[in-house]
């Protein structure tokens, strides 16, 4: 378009491989931007107004600035100038559509990352730390010499020493930080003193980010629930040693309320079952777990019917077809006619629909972290949990 335009000069090409959705992370939009305030540039030529910034309020206040400095901009996309008359209306409206699809893509991918944290499948559970490295698996494994030096930090720490004679002694021992710095900070070993990760455990969503735009972190003070995934990988110490050199955070990481925190974990040390007390079927299902003494939590399916996201999950981990869901036998669906109506609805319908009344669910539901079972058949759950029985 600028090589049509023989009055026309380029003054540069300005790009950012940030999201749009914060200008002060946008160096070559603020680069762009110093040259039209020092009056080197009086029109921009932009693919769009997604391309341009996805920040209602960043594009408006931009925007206004360069009203003010007597720019120009053409977004080609939408064939729109921002000197024309009723462009400040139009680039309201697409920049409010771009941020709402920011938002809810951002939503999107936060659920995605919950589920993670649900399963114990979570690659944040994953991050390598001091003491740690990556195997020839890809899963985590112990890496010594360094592995050494964090159980020798524990003991002195449990034994009384601080944290600066714990600094001294790497010192004199010539031992590198993590950033491979000579001298270790009390910071960096007060943080590696307080990381459950050591004993084998990892928690999850200790920290959230509650804002799309500014991506700060807060720390979980229970806002959101926090995950603890049992056994999730090699220890270098005892939970006996953790609890000594750091009791307080022993306490908040193990003997956390119930309802503010989930267990989960490989050999699925708490699974969760989905039941209707007053079900026989579901009260021998109940039996029979207790009677193996799998650990699990309750959750009344009527009470606390299973939501349309849940049910999308649980269908996903199962394999199942989603008519499988439904309580076939049960006095709702035979009311709702749905033996007859079910072909014609779309899975979207059938999953609002379960999730409108929890005695339309199929029960009981065995929530697993690498199964879901809906019903009870003795010899599929034995296969699930790892149990020999005599079928």
């Amino acid at each position: 378009m600028i090589n049509m335009r023989s009055d026309w000069i380029n003054a540069g090409i300005f790009s950012d491989h940030a999201t749009g959705l914060n200008a002060a992370e946008r160096p070559g939009l603020n680069d762009m931007l110093r040259l039209c305030r020092s009056g080197e540039i009086d029109l921009i030529l932009t693919k769009s107004f997604s391309r341009f910034s996805r920040n209602t309020l960043d594009m408006l206040k931009t925007i206004r600035e360069l009203r003010r400095l007597n720019v120009d901009v053409y977004f080609e996309r939408e064939n729109v100038w921002r000197h024309q008359q009723e462009s400040s209306l139009l680039i309201t409206a697409y920049c409010a559509l771009s941020q709402a699809e920011s938002e809810s893509m951002s939503q999107n991918i936060k659920w995605g990352i919950r589920c993670g944290f649900q399963n114990g499948t979570s690659g944040y559970a994953d991050f390598v730390c001091f003491g740690y490295k990556r195997g020839d698996d890809g899963e985590l494994a112990v890496d010594e010499p360094d592995a050494a030096v964090v159980r020798k930090l524990f003991r002195m720490k449990a034994n009384g020493s601080s944290l600066r004679e714990i600094s001294g002694w790497l010192y004199q021992h010539q031992i590198l930080s993590p950033a491979g710095k000579e001298h270790w900070s009390p910071e960096t070993i007060r943080k590696l003193l307080r990381n459950e990760k050591y004993t084998g455990d990892v928690r999850l969503q200790k920290t959230f980010s509650d804002d799309l735009f500014s991506k700060k972190g807060s720390k979980n003070m229970g806002q959101l629930e926090k995950y603890l995934v049992w056994e999730h990988h090699p220890t270098i110490i005892s939970r006996k040693l953790f609890r000594r050199a750091s009791p307080e955070v022993y306490e908040d990481v193990y003997q956390s309320p119930a309802s503010s925190e989930e267990y989960v974990g490989k050999g699925d040390i708490n699974m969760l079952f989905v039941e209707y007390p007053r079900c026989t079927t579901c009260q021998r299902a109940r039996k029979w777990l207790e009677s193996h003494g799998a650990a699990f939590t309750t959750r009344h399916i009527k009470d606390e019917a299973p939501t349309a996201e849940e049910l999308k999950e649980w269908r996903a981990r199962s394999g199942l077809p989603l008519k499988k869901f439904f309580n076939t036998s049960g006095l709702k669906y035979k009311e709702l006619a749905l033996k007859d109506k079910l072909p014609g609805m779309s899975e979207t319908e059938q999953f609002a629909l379960l999730a409108s009344d929890g005695m339309l669910v199929k029960r009981p539901i065995l929530v697993g972290n690498n199964f879901v079972l809906v019903g009870f058949r003795e010899v599929e759950w034995a296969a699930a949990l790892g149990i020999r029985t005599n079928a």
